[in-house]
């Protein structure tokens, strides 16, 4: 069953507001290896989505079915690529751990891909939070995303696995 996704065009025109951050065009051995290092951090030892040319499309995506992220040449941006990843990673969990659902650019995508840019494009987290809600995008808690559904959380210096990770309420 597939969740509505009711924040997707919010999520991608507060993402065109910070297009400026990680811009540059990319060649695929290079997103290759930006996906390789995220995932190695985010899962682990589990098998790296493959990421192939995508030609012929006007944007990326990450298709689930293939595990693969698709790239045409014009979307090989960092911004891009950590997006791609978010997908991928938000997809192995709930795989992972059978959870229901969620929105394919819902809170828990949101907070992740925040996270994702804030440890590896070096963009400042607060600032991203601040924005994306103003723009009234939904974020999912530390409670939710780090220790429900497991995911490692950035602190601001470091990836900190589930283990290590103690969610307080409302963070």
């Amino acid at each position: 069953m597939r969740v509505r996704d009711t924040q997707r065009q919010r999520v991608y025109d507060w993402e065109a507001s910070i297009s400026k951050v990680g811009d540059g065009e990319m060649t695929l051995p290079a997103c290759h290896k930006m996906i390789k290092q995220v995932w190695a951090t985010y899962v682990g030892d589990d098998p790296v989505p493959r990421v192939v040319n995508g030609r012929g499309r006007r944007s990326a995506c990450y298709v689930p079915l293939y595990h693969e992220i698709r790239l045409p040449r014009s979307m090989r941006s960092p911004q891009v690529v950590l997006h791609e990843a978010a997908h991928a990673i938000l997809d192995y969990y709930i795989q992972r751990k059978r959870c229901s659902p969620e929105p394919i650019h819902g809170p828990v995508f949101a907070r992740l891909v925040i996270d994702l840019y804030a440890c590896y494009i070096g963009v400042d987290r607060a600032r991203l939070m601040d924005d994306a809600t103003v723009r009234g995008i939904k974020l999912a808690s530390a409670a939710h995303t780090y220790v429900e559904l497991g995911i490692p959380v950035f602190t601001g210096k470091r990836v900190l696995k589930r283990r290590q990770t103690t969610a307080r309420k409302g963070d």
